[in-house]
């Protein structure tokens, strides 16, 4: 019933998959039923990145298809690589970037933080700067270490396999409420009173006298002597008492409900995920907000394109170079069959000027202000494959 539903499987990623997963596809599925399944396995054994992934996979019916273009590296980056890896050469194809390659051996040099200011310190001998420069990390794990949100992630890996990414993509009520404290602390701190004004017009707050901002500027200075020291649940509760924000009403569903008894076993568990993120420090939503709006250097290998920016990694041998982010040295195994098989590759708000309160003056004339931020969703950011593609006919 399986091989006639689905006659090609796919799977992407192979050496990161279930040894289980890989079994039943290989042993269970191709070939072993009257009907031909043909399963492809798209990925590279070197690139694991979970110690539960099978990694690298052998087996009678499958033909190994090794795919040679590199489409994410300058001519300079490949050839390192081919050095590195002599056993699976690469040629640069598509766009021919130009760019340089600095190898650094820190074998003399303790693990940790001290090889990456090593490198850091010799980079800067060759004009790199923290402006553009990106720290590439495999796990958005390793960067909540390295930028102190790790708690707060933790909770939302707990509360169901999506969490992390609700978390950094603010499709859950809480980071989205607690982003928008932040936009509303930072254009306070910024003077960017078109955007402070926009975002208090959301709520109950009214700015028609200049006691409004008095009591306003108050409420901002107390806001932010919380956000410093205090829990999420702090500024939750502060907030609720303040009506600076109005809180949307799943967020206030969810307060609700965290102390209510005789909860299903879903609700319970977003009960004691309220509960459990309302004791984590404030600091680490300031955190993990500077990362989701791109205001920090780190990055997921995944995440950042060769183009945008110079990178280094901070594993003890460090390669840096100016047009890439991750050597994708990839391998398409597919089973053997009588039809033919080939594998390819691809790569792949605006606002108008608002109307708002001149903070300084004691003046009620309103008066025009550059255009705000936008706030309240993520960054577009470009979506792009370096992932390859099989078919067979």
């Amino acid at each position: 019933m399986i091989v006639s539903r689905f006659p090609v499987v796919f799977v992407d990623e192979y050496q990161d998959t279930s040894p289980k997963t890989i079994e039943l596809l290989l042993v269970h599925l191709a070939g072993s039923g009257r009907e031909a399944c043909v399963v492809g396995l798209f990925g590279d054994s070197m690139q694991k990145i979970y110690p539960s992934g099978v990694g690298a996979v052998t087996h009678p019916k499958l033909t190994p298809i090794t795919k040679h273009e590199n489409y994410r590296c300058s001519p300079p980056v490949v050839a390192v690589l081919n050095k590195m890896r002599p056993e699976l050469l690469q040629e640069a194809a598509g766009e021919r970037r130009q760019g340089a390659v600095h190898l650094f051996l820190n074998a003399d040099t303790e693990p940790g933080l001290q090889r990456l200011e090593v490198a850091r310190a010799a980079l800067a001998e060759h004009d790199w700067t923290q402006e553009n420069t990106k720290y590439l990390m495999l796990t958005h794990r390793a960067i909540a270490g390295r930028l102190d949100y790790a708690n707060l992630l933790e909770q939302y890996r707990r509360v169901s396999r999506f969490g992390p990414d609700d978390l950094l993509t603010r499709n859950e009520p809480y980071i989205k409420y607690l982003t928008r404290i932040e936009a509303l602390s930072a254009a306070y701190r910024d003077h960017d009173f078109a955007e402070l004004t926009s975002l208090l017009g959301e709520g109950r707050t009214r700015i028609t006298r200049h006691g409004d901002k008095q009591r306003i500027s108050k409420a901002i200075g107390k806001l932010d002597t919380v956000r410093e020291t205090g829990t999420i649940g702090d500024v939750l509760d502060l907030m609720a008492d303040s009506h600076l924000l109005v809180m949307p009403g799943k967020l206030k569903e969810r307060e609700r409900r965290r102390k209510a008894t005789d909860l299903d076993e879903r609700a319970q568990r977003r009960a004691d995920f309220s509960n459990s993120v309302r004791e984590v420090s404030y600091q680490e939503v300031i955190s993990v907000t500077r990362f989701i709006n791109e205001e920090t250097p780190f990055s997921t290998q995944h995440g950042v394109k060769g183009d945008e920016s110079r990178m280094w990694s901070s594993s003890p041998t460090t390669v840096s170079g100016t047009c890439t982010a991750s050597a994708r040295c990839s391998r398409a195994v597919i089973p053997r069959s009588d039809s033919n098989a080939h594998a390819t590759s691809s790569t792949s708000a605006a606002h108008e000027p608002n109307m708002a309160w001149p903070w300084s003056s004691s003046t009620i004339c309103p008066r025009k202000q550059k255009p705000p931020r936008a706030t309240g969703s993520p960054r577009a950011r470009p979506i792009h494959s370096h992932h390859e593609q099989a078919s067979t006919c």
